[in-house]
This record gives structure tokens, sequence and C-alpha cells, in this order.
């Protein structure tokens, strides 16, 4: 590993570690805990992966780093959901229903892991790799078109008429669409 991989590696969880003592000192904490949680838990998954990265062996660093993976992942989408329910805040009835929405969109992502995982040969890819880069796709995915949607929803309609927004919005979601969608049509070729 170079000296430059090995900076790379290290700046991460110190940027991290800036940022959580900012936000602990100023007592956004309380305001977002799942984000302060997924922040701290960051410099907890660098100060656990990285060493069996540098002095263990490939197995243990694979299963070591996926499952990391996948609790990064669980908390990366908590972190999505406490963002929505900070901007509906003032609309309690879309608070409710985002809410119940957000867990069943879980669940179904839940479920697509594990029907891709089970579906896959089982010579191409890991089922925890499979399932963890399932999950990973769908919420990237939602949190991009979900961003686009809500900066979209919230315009002020005194700038924009009916038809700008429109167009933003349509052409957010085909920008989407052209990223994320070539990432699930992907198949691996032997």
């Amino acid at each position: 590993m170079s000296q430059f991989q090995l900076a790379l590696w290290i700046a991460h969880p110190v940027l991290q570690l800036i940022v959580a003592a900012v936000m602990y000192r100023r007592k956004l904490h309380r305001s977002f805990p799942v984000f302060f949680a997924y922040v701290v838990s960051q410099i907890l998954i660098f100060s656990i992966v990285f060493p069996v990265y540098r002095y263990g062996s490939y197995p243990h660093f694979f299963y070591v780093y996926w499952v990391c993976a996948a609790i990064s992942l669980a908390l990366g989408f908590k972190v999505i959901h406490e963002i929505f329910l900070d901007i509906f805040r003032p609309y309690h009835t879309l608070k409710d229903l985002g809410s119940v929405l957000f867990k069943w969109s879980g669940l179904v992502m839940l479920l697509v892991a594990v029907v891709v995982a089970a579906a896959s040969p089982s010579g191409d890819q890991d089922p925890l790799v499979q399932s963890v880069l399932t999950v990973q796709r769908c919420v990237s995915m939602s949190s991009s078109t979900g961003t686009s949607n809500t900066a979209t929803l919230f315009m002020r309609p005194a700038r924009h008429s009916q038809r700008s927004r429109a167009s933003t919005r349509s052409s957010a979601s085909r920008s989407s669409a052209r990223t994320w969608l070539p990432r699930f049509s992907h198949k691996k070729t032997s």
C-alpha cells in the first residue's frame, strides 16, 4: 500500500471525527442522533476493518468488511429516514405516511436482497456480497431520487411555474434513471 493510499484510508475517519466533535460541541447530536451514530459507527468500523486489512488474512477481511458494510448500510438508510422526518416536521400527516412507507420500503429492500442472493448462481459471488450490494443500490437510488424529488417539490411557486417544476422533476428522474438503471441490469460475464 502506497503512502497516498494510506493517507486516504486515514483521512476518512479523521474527517468524520472532526464532524462528530463539531456536532457534539454544537449539541447537534441531540437534533440528529441517527446521523451522529452513523458518523461514530464509521469511525468504529474503520478501527475494526483497517487493522484486519493490514494485518489479517483475506478471508477474515472479506467477512469483516461485508458485515460492517451491512451495518453501515442499515444506519445509512436510517439517516435518510431521519432527514425525511426533519424535512416533513411541519407536515404531521406526511411525516406519518412517510414513516410507514420507509418501513415498508426497508422491508421490501431486504426481501429483494434475499431473493437476489438466493436466486443467483452459486459460482458468481458470495450471497452476503450479493445481498449487501443489492440493498446498497436500492438505498442509493432511493436517496438520489428522493433528494431530487423533495427539492423539486419544495420549489417556491412564486418563482417557478408549474410547467418548469414538472420539467425539472422529469429531468431529475431521467438523470437518476440513466445513472442507476445500468447498474441494476449489469450481469457478470464469465
